[in-house]
């Protein structure tokens, strides 16, 4: 019985050998060239920018300069198509290489991706990635998210609070003020919601029609608007001369009929 536990045990040990996969740890590379730049995620729409590089030799960590390195850049939409390919400048500081990326090439709203490589007559070395061109370009996390949600919210229903009090008063320059707060609100609600969805549009009919939406919105607001001050005019009219003639009516000893 034990010789049959230690052979069962054997034949085991000898397949879970025979059929493991052999994990291969890459050997840190010694020679080549370490490019460094800053990696933004985001860029903005028809915006030019400014890319600027540092070529390290990773034996040494000394830079390398255009005396015995060149640098390339290679832009790519979100298509795939190649979109920029230029030979890196050198900087006037003596520090870094340097592209000036014209607005034409941030046209199309999406990811990108981009490679840069650098190479001597011996060493070379190359960077990859991507990043997202936006409307604004600005960089977009999950708490600023949450937090633009709720102030959205937080707008929504401050405003048919004040709605709810426009369609209880019964007095009407209050019921009026209050349908201009409320709206007032709710339209900066809308905006906000607007802004935060305007800046992933790509389509160019939505854009118009959210800017059209946009436009009647703040339309029906300046409406209201001069409508509430002309109400608040005839209010303070009509209280003036009411009281000009009660005044007079005393003067005489009772109101006038």
């Amino acid at each position: 019985m034990k010789k049959l536990i230690l052979l069962m045990f054997a034949f085991l040990l000898t397949f879970s050998l025979v059929g493991a996969k052999v994990v291969q740890v890459p050997t840190p590379t010694t020679d080549g060239i370490d490019i460094a730049f800053p990696k933004y995620e985001f860029a903005a729409a028809n915006t030019s920018f400014d890319l600027h590089v540092h070529a390290y030799n990773v034996s040494t960590g000394l830079p390398l300069t255009n005396d015995t390195t060149d640098c390339y850049v290679h832009l790519y939409n979100p298509a795939g198509s190649h979109i920029y390919q230029e030979v890196m400048n050198f900087s006037s500081n003596t520090y870094d290489f340097e592209a000036e990326v014209p607005s034409t090439i941030f046209e199309m709203l999406g990811t990108n991706a981009y490679i840069i490589w650098c190479n001597t007559s011996e060493l070379g070395g190359f960077a990859s990635g991507s990043y997202t061109v936006t409307n604004s370009g600005l960089t977009i996390t999950d708490a600023m998210i949450s937090l633009k949600t709720l102030f959205i919210a937080f707008l929504f229903l401050l405003g048919c609070l004040f709605f709810i009090g426009f369609l209880k008063s019964d007095t009407i320059q209050v019921k009026w003020s209050m349908f201009i707060v409320g709206f007032l609100f709710i339209l900066a609600s809308l905006n906000v919601l607007g802004i935060a969805i305007y800046d992933n549009l790509t389509a160019s009919s939505m854009i118009s029609f959210i800017d059209s939406l946009t436009a009647i919105f703040f339309t029906v607001f300046w409406i209201s608007t001069a409508l509430l001050a002309v109400i608040w005019f005839l209010t303070l009219l009509r209280a003036m001369l009411f009281n000009k003639t009660f005044k007079m009516a005393s003067k005489f000893g009772g109101l006038m009929k």
